[in-house]
């Protein structure tokens, strides 16, 4: 299960104008925040092979490094990346996998490629957690999304 979540209790604690939002602008603004993330940490775990906290998940082993080379992959840096499912497979949603009660979750629509990220998960950690970097952009985000959205008003 994937667990990176932003929702209203989230982002009343970084914008002190969240609560001036309207039911729509605050959706739109959720919304916003987590279809800019999802790229960022997809690109992260699965091109990067870096978690978090900005360490790399490690090298892979020798039979498995055959195995991937077979494949046509390169380089020895684990990057969570083999078949190219469980990355294309990240998706934004209010219920899936868990419901997320007045946000939005990144989740998968393959029940499968969520097993695949418990058992990483269990080796690796929750390598969807928001790093340092990610949460500075998701900042960002809030405050461009909260000036325009003032501005219109």
């Amino acid at each position: 299960m994937i667990s990176v979540k932003i929702n209203n209790t989230v982002l009343n604690k970084i914008s002190a104008n969240f609560k001036e939002l309207d039911a729509t602008g605050k959706d739109q603004l959720l919304r916003t925040v987590i279809a800019g993330l999802a790229p960022k940490i997809r690109y992260r775990v699965h091109t990067e092979g870096k978690d978090q906290s900005g360490q790399d998940f490690g090298t892979y082993s020798s039979p498995y490094l055959k195995r991937r080379q077979k494949k046509k992959h390169t380089g020895n840096k684990i990057i969570m990346f083999d078949t190219g499912q469980m990355q294309n497979d990240i998706v934004i949603s209010a219920a899936k996998p868990i419901k997320t009660q007045g946000g939005y979750a990144i989740g998968t629509n393959n029940t499968f490629n969520a097993a695949k990220y418990g058992w990483l998960a269990k080796r690796f950690g929750n390598f969807y957690m928001l790093s340092v970097a990610e949460i500075a952009h998701m900042k960002v985000m809030i405050n461009a999304f909260m000036k325009n959205y003032f501005t219109k008003k």
